[in-house]
Order: C-alpha cells, then sequence, then structure tokens
C-alpha cells in the first residue's frame, strides 16, 4: 500500500532544537511545571491535491531522538539533563564498539490482522470548536504529517483529504469499526517520521469519544500525544452562535432556535426560570468537565493545552508554540517559525454591540462560575500530572495558572 501523496490544507477566527533547560523545564505534583511550552495524507511538500474544506469547528515523543553515538574508546556522553514532557521509548544500545548504532523512527502503527500495519493518528487535536483549530492546521502543515484521505468514505468524498475524520463523536462512524478508520491512513512504515493527525475540534466536548479512543488504540493507547486549544467561553460562544446562524458548519439546532438576536439567545439561556441553551453553545465552553473526563482515561502528560491569542496572534507573528511542537513530535518542521494566518473567519457585530451592558455583565458572572479561568486552572493544578502548558512560566500554582490562562485565551 502506498503512502499517499501529500496535500495542502486551509482554515479560522482570530482575536529548534527540543526547549533548552534555560527557557523550558518541568516537574509534576510528583512533579510540577515550572514553565511550560507548547506544545493521512503527508502534507509537507504534497500541496497538489488538497481541496478547501468546511471548518468542523462547526461541529466538523516519543520520539526518540537519534541518540548521540560516543566514537570507538571515548565515553558515552550523559545523558541532557531535560527531558521531552512525552514518556520516550527506551534506546536501543549497540552489543559492540564499533556497531553503528541505528534507531528507527518509532511510528505508531497499529496491525490489522490478514490487511497489514496502519499508520495510526498520533497526534489529536481535540477542538475547542471555534478556537483556532483550523488556524493552527494551517501553521502545523509540515514534512512528515499525514491526513486522513477519504478512502471509501461517502461522508468525506468531496475532500481528497481533510484534517478532521470525525470518527470518535459519530457512534455510526464508530461503529464501523477500525478496519474503516485505519484504512484513511497510508501503510505504516518505519523508514522515515510519520506522524498521523485527527483535528476534529467536536472531540473534545463530545461525551464519549475520550473512551471511543481508547477502544481503538487499546494498550498503544499511551502513544498518542493529545493537543488542545482553549479560548474565553463569551467569545467562543458568541462566534459559534454566528458561524451556525450563517448557516456554516454542521446543523446544531432548529433554525429556529438559532435565527435570533445574540442578545435574545442569550436572555433565554440566563432565564433562571426556564434556562434554554438548545444548541448547546454553553456546555462547549466547558472545558474542565471535558478536559477532567479526557484525564479519567488517558494520562494528562500526554496532553499539551495552547490558548487561543498564542495560536491566531503570537508574539512577533512567529508561532512557537507549533515549532516547539514539530520538535517534541519528532517532526523536522521548518528554518523559522511559521506565521499566524487568518483563516475561517466569519464577520459579525461586536459582544458590545450586540449584548446591553446589564445581559453582557449577568452573562460574565454566570460564566465566571461555572466556566471561569479558576475553574479550569483548579482542574489543570490538581491533576496528578500536570499537562505541558504552551508558554507558561510559573510555579504550577493555580494563581499563576489563572494569570496564563487569562492573558491569553
Amino acid at each position: 500500500m502506498a503512502v499517499a501523496p501529500s496535500q495542502m490544507k486551509m482554515a479560522e477566527d482570530s482575536p529548534h532544537d527540543y526547549p533548552s533547560t534555560e527557557r523550558r523545564h518541568s516537574t509534576t505534583k510528583k512533579s510540577r511545571h515550572k514553565h511550560n511550552s507548547g506544545d493521512g495524507v503527508e502534507r509537507g511538500g504534497q500541496e497538489a491535491g488538497r481541496q478547501a474544506q468546511p471548518d468542523n469547528e462547526q461541529t466538523q515523543t516519543d520520539i526518540p531522538q537519534e541518540a548521540s553515538q560516543a566514537a570507538p574508546g571515548q565515553a558515552q556522553p550523559e545523558a541532557e539533563q531535560a527531558q521531552p514532557d512525552f514518556p520516550q521509548e527506551a534506546s536501543q544500545e549497540a552489543s559492540a564498539a564499533n556497531m553503528d548504532l541505528v534507531i528507527e523512527p518509532r511510528n505508531l502503527c497499529i496491525d490489522l490482522p490478514g490487511d497489514g500495519k496502519y499508520l495510526a493518528p498520533e497526534f489529536l487535536l481535540l477542538g475547542a470548536e471555534k478556537a483556532a483549530t483550523s488556524t493552527f492546521d494551517v501553521m502545523f502543515n509540515t514534512a512528515g504529517v499525514f491526513y486522513p484521505t477519504n478512502f471509501n468514505d461517502s461522508w468525506l468524498a468531496e475532500y481528497p483529504v481533510n484534517k478532521e475524520l470525525t470518527i470518535f463523536n459519530m457512534e455510526s462512524r464508530f461503529d464501523m469499526g477500525r478496519g474503516f478508520w485505519l484504512h484513511h491512513y497510508p501503510e505504516c512504515l518505519q523508514t522515515s517520521r510519520m506522524v498521523g493527525i485527527d483535528f476534529t475540534p467536536s472531540y473534545l466536548a463530545d461525551e464519549k469519544a475520550a473512551e471511543r479512543i481508547q477502544a481503538f488504540y487499546g494498550d498503544q493507547s499511551s502513544q498518542i500525544k493529545f493537543g488542545v486549544i482553549l479560548r474565553d467561553p463569551i467569545k467562543r460562544m458568541h462566534s459559534a452562535f454566528h458561524f451556525w446562524k450563517q448557516g456554516q458548519g454542521k446543523q446544531l439546532c432548529s433554525r429556529e432556535d438559532i435565527d435570533v438576536e445574540f442578545q435574545d439567545y442569550v436572555l433565554r439561556m440566563l432565564d433562571q426560570y426556564a434556562p434554554a441553551d438548545p444548541c448547546d453553545l454553553l456546555y462547549s465552553g466547558d472545558y474542565a468537565v471535558q478536559l477532567q473526563r479526557y484525564f479519567e482515561v488517558f494520562d494528562a502528560s500526554q496532553f499539551s493545552v495552547f490558548l487561543f491569542k498564542q495560536v491566531v496572534a503570537p508574539v512577533d507573528n512567529s508561532s512557537t508554540v507549533i515549532s516547539d511542537l514539530w520538535q517534541r513530535l519528532g517532526l523536522q518542521g521548518e528554518d523559522v517559525p511559521p506565521e499566524a494566518p487568518h483563516v475561517n473567519v466569519n464577520d459579525h457585530p461586536s459582544l458590545h454591540e450586540e449584548l446591553d451592558a446589564n445581559t453582557l455583565v449577568a452573562l460574565e458572572s454566570h460564566l465566571s462560575l461555572s466556566q471561569g479561568a479558576e475553574k479550569l486552572a483548579t482542574m489543570l493544578t490538581t491533576a496528578e500530572e500536570m499537562p505541558m502548558l504552551a508558554e507558561y512560566v510559573g510555579e504550577g500554582d493555580i494563581g499563576s495558572v489563572v494569570t496564563w490562562i487569562k492573558d491569553n485565551w
């Protein structure tokens, strides 16, 4: 089975070496983060076949670093103090001093008995919806990254390559089995680094996605790397409301529910006697609850948490969270960090134009308790092992994590 040719990408709303110990180091509760960094068709250099596609924000490593070898007669250099936060596999040892040390890429392969080994997605960007996952995807595009094709898949028929496979959030697609899932990716080889991806942004909020992912990966679940992009819940909800009101993406609810003024929708949602959120716009921003569900299935150290402004408006428009992630995944990446594009933007009035002062204050007060930075920071800092927090500098305490969140989401 030949590796499919690479292709190009599209993508959202907007507001090199492995990092040295001087820039980043980590501990948790056993080893707490003091300074964190962000982090099926190969797309780098295969741009020809990729078509623009709708952004399913709507709904829709350890790669061992190649070991340095001591020349015969020389002492083997000591291991570096700083290690990637994703667990590394044990390095191979030469059996004799003059034997060349050959380390093959540790690509994530899953065997389908009687069929062969297929590349499985190793990096899953789970969401959140309308939080710049498409912008992230455009920047992440580099050699060695493999996107799912539309192989024998009527759901994706019009897209030769798609960043969103929508397997783990849809029961009907999940029930089609591992073979259907893996046939969207190429044969798995170990001759070069291959990182399969799935950037379906509705995985984060889906209540069954974490368990379904674990079921398909089985005892290889610890090899998955997860990413999430989190955005201020009010701004995310406002963007999502207009995205779907304009008819983009999946239909979340009836047109009758969405074809209203945003002020009216919010007032219904805040009604103390009969609150109504028919399009689930509020729930989609409850990141603490959503992440906790994943942390009950996977180790929190498998996760990298990025914040919206770090993706759409990085310092000097230079996305170091992407270049750092390339390195941690064992990808060569580009010579310089990518610039942030502005894609999949939907124009709409501002919050202050659509909500009167009293309604905005009431909404902010409601969300500060149910979905605020304090709730999220508490969940992140009480995990047995903290996830990687992109560009975070601090001692892993709640206060500094709250500041990191508020400054960047």
